[in-house]
């Protein structure tokens, strides 16, 4: 008797495992009608979400799109960049002692200028050398 109630409550089960889905199911997702129904609450669909109005600006109300061209800000680059000429290289807020920061091709021109005027004091002090007369010279007072 043990043995037939178990072989019934086996027949209970499977024919409980296998019953017919829903035909809303059915229709969406072919294969899923074999699954037992543990595994087919995985495929129930969720509640719809409540909708909440959105907390910053409203939908409703429309206001218009303020867009202008790029002159104003033209014109303060310009600005800036004049009273970045006029400052010669010094922001405000370099430390006392700091010097700036240059880029690489900024640094390139640098040393070339230095270059440049240092042939040319070379090329004045040689010329300047040739052409003196130390005869012609005025004496100077040693005190």
């Amino acid at each position: 008797m043990l043995a037939r109630l178990t072989v019934d409550s086996s027949r209970d089960f499977w024919s409980h495992a296998f019953r017919p889905l829903p035909s809303s199911l059915a229709s969406r997702m072919p294969g899923t009608h074999l699954l037992p129904p543990n595994l087919l609450k995985l495929f129930a669909p969720r509640p719809p979400l409540p909708y909440i109005r959105p907390a910053g600006r409203d939908i409703d109300r429309v206001t218009k799109n303020s867009v202008s061209g790029v002159g104003k800000l033209l014109e303060q680059l310009r600005e800036t960049k004049t009273a970045g000429m006029l400052s010669s290289g010094e922001a405000p807020d370099m430390e006392d002692g700091e010097e700036p920061s240059f880029t690489h091709a900024e640094e390139t021109r640098r040393q070339i200028r230095r270059e440049e005027r240092k042939k040319r004091r070379e090329e004045q002090f040689k010329i300047a050398k040739d052409t003196c007369n130390p005869i012609s010279l005025p004496l100077l007072p040693l005190s």
